[in-house]
């Protein structure tokens, strides 16, 4: 990749102890700051291989969030996780910030990589829609997918409303406050444009990981807990219309943070997606499910 500048870029390449549970193997490791428009973008590195994987994260979360994922996946392919504006050693997020101008940043982001497309994209939670919105525009780029947990535009009718007033007023202030620079008015209206099928991934491998178990809001019962689940599965069933080549796992002892509560099945679901699209065959979910055991 491209460094930014004397200032904000520093590259390292080092042999790196994959953990990647029990195994060891040294692969090597890049660390950088990369120049996107008026932006300097933070981005590591990992492992040798096509196609390459790209690591989003969530909402207010940075590439540390795919600690426990990206040692385990730079075994078979590379793979970079970086941090979005406002977040780890970048620069501060432009305010206002849309998902669409962060779609078009990791874009840029990407554009600048010594290593070409099409990618594997891996997305949690707001990360899918950022993804989503990229892989629309930029079809060809993409050689399969993999969505943990992701929003979708159905959650601002079909979820949020079961949390009380308070709460979610406290929610929404807490998102303007966030360093992506984004405010909850622009997150909710680009949610619910979203369409269900979009982009349409054609026959490109696409896993689709959902939690098990709701962790809800305070003070929720059991029964609310219980109602709030299945409206946030409902809603991550329709994205497998994405493509025609789509799998629906139940992570069923995971919550929201997957990377953190079930790092074997997203490594898991990685591989499958990455040998699926080397093969160019169906995605195998027996073979996800029986690697992350």
């Amino acid at each position: 990749m491209t460094a930014s500048s004397s200032t904000f870029s520093r590259i390292a390449v080092a042999a790196w102890t994959l953990g990647c549970f029990g195994c060891h193997q040294q692969v090597a490791r890049s660390e950088q700051n990369v120049t996107v428009g008026a932006l300097s973008l933070h981005v590591v590195c990992s492992g040798e291989g096509s196609p390459p994987v790209v690591l989003d994260s969530g909402l207010a979360a940075d590439s540390t969030a795919w600690t426990e994922v990206q040692p385990a996946v730079a075994r078979f392919t590379q793979v970079c996780a970086y941090d979005r504006a406002g977040l780890g050693s970048g620069s501060p997020a432009p305010r206002p910030h849309t998902i669409h101008q962060m779609a078009a940043e990791l874009g840029g982001l990407l554009k600048s990589a010594r290593t070409r497309g099409p990618y594997v994209l891996v997305d949690h939670s707001m990360g899918a829609v950022t993804v989503r919105l990229l892989a629309n525009e930029h079809p060809g780029d993409v050689a399969g997918m993999i969505l943990l947990d992701s929003m979708t535009g159905e959650q601002v009718s079909g979820y949020w409303p079961f949390i009380p007033d308070g709460q979610m007023k406290a929610f929404r202030e807490s998102v303007g406050k966030l360093p992506e620079g984004i405010d909850f008015a622009s997150l909710a209206k680009e949610l619910t444009e979203m369409k269900p099928d979009v982009p349409e991934l054609g026959d490109k491998p696409l896993v689709v990981l959902v939690r098990g178990k709701e962790e809800g809001f305070r003070g929720a019962s059991p029964e609310v807990k219980g109602q709030m689940l299945a409206a946030w599965q409902h809603e991550q069933s329709s994205l497998c219309g994405i493509s025609k080549n789509g799998s629906y796992i139940l992570a069923e002892q995971s919550g929201h943070a997957m990377q953190r509560d079930a790092p074997r099945l997203v490594v898991s679901a990685i591989q499958e997606v990455v040998e699926a699209a080397r093969q160019r065959r169906d995605v195998d979910r027996g073979a996800i499910i029986r690697r992350a055991r």
